[in-house]
């Protein structure tokens, strides 16, 4: 198959990694179906995860009760808006929650479609960035969302623009999703899945350059390198990307966060630890 040409939204997907920020509480109010506004739904505590930040103290706690959190702390995802925990599916109005389990289903098709990264890179995917441990491997392809902040339609949920996995190599097993808005940072927040907890982050301060096989190289992201370092590697600068979401259906990858988590723990380094290094550049891992 001829290589597939990489448009420059699909090139926006490479970004990976670093800190987040945390929207404040909204007052109890009214919730409707579809929703996003996470604070209004009625029995959601976003208190409970500890406050600021991107991994609170009781996340740690429960994901590591054993106190050693093996480098899952330092691991960030791009700039976000809402880090609060999802609201448990009982508690959705009944109609938003058949629609999101209805969506979610869908994503099977693509897992059937794509089992490894041979499958993938046969459809014209190819890699975007190095594996990062609570990442995976990106490998970019797909179709953005549908533009206007509107809801992700079938047919975009069927043709992923990125599709994660566990690995780099061909044998690597299927592991997640990114979905792509065509909706700018600073924008509202696109409509996405049904209901509130699809969280979506984006990126600042990219550069990428292009790698063997149609790979994107990722040399910097969100403030690791300036704009005219990023030159001096002729590299591509990429100031801010759309809107991303991450999605965790793979079975054997399901998410403990949830299932539009920005990180996912079941994706850890060859010794089990989330301690990243620079050494090469297709795998982030500290100790592979």
């Amino acid at each position: 198959m001829a290589r597939r040409a990489l448009t420059t939204p699909i090139i926006l997907l490479a970004a990976l990694t670093v800190a987040c920020t945390a929207r404040k509480p909204a007052s109890p109010a009214p919730v409707q179906a579809g929703s996003h506004d996470m604070a209004s739904m009625p029995g959601h505590d976003m208190s409970a995860m500890g406050g600021g930040g991107s991994h609170s103290a009781a996340e740690k706690a429960f994901l590591f009760p054993d106190g050693d959190d093996r480098g899952w702390s330092k691991i960030e995802n791009g700039m976000q808006h809402n880090v609060a925990p999802e609201i448990p599916l009982a508690k959705l109005p009944a109609a938003t929650r058949a629609e999101l389990l209805r969506q979610l289903a869908l994503t099977m098709d693509v897992v059937k479609k794509y089992p490894t990264v041979k499958d993938v890179e046969a459809a014209g995917y190819r890699r975007a960035g190095p594996f990062i441990p609570g990442l995976g491997t990106h490998y970019v392809g797909g179709r953005m969302g549908s533009g206007r902040g509107a809801a992700l339609t079938d047919d975009d949920i069927l043709h992923p623009s990125t599709i994660i996995y566990d690995g780099t190599k061909p044998t690597s097993p299927i592991a997640g999703f990114m979905y792509i808005s065509s909706v700018m940072a600073g924008a509202p927040e696109p409509e996405g899945f049904a209901g509130p907890n699809d969280h979506w982050h984006y990126h600042v301060g990219i550069c990428l350059v292009r790698g063997a096989n149609g790979a994107q190289e990722a040399l910097g992201f969100d403030g690791s390198i300036t704009q005219d370092g990023c030159k001096a590697r002729s590299g591509n600068w990429v100031a801010t990307t759309q809107y991303l979401l991450h999605v965790w259906t793979v079975p054997g990858y399901s998410d403990p966060l949830g299932v539009f988590a920005h990180a996912n723990p079941a994706l850890m380094c060859g010794d089990a630890t989330y301690y990243t290094d620079d050494h090469d550049i297709t795998n982030q891992c500290k100790h592979p």
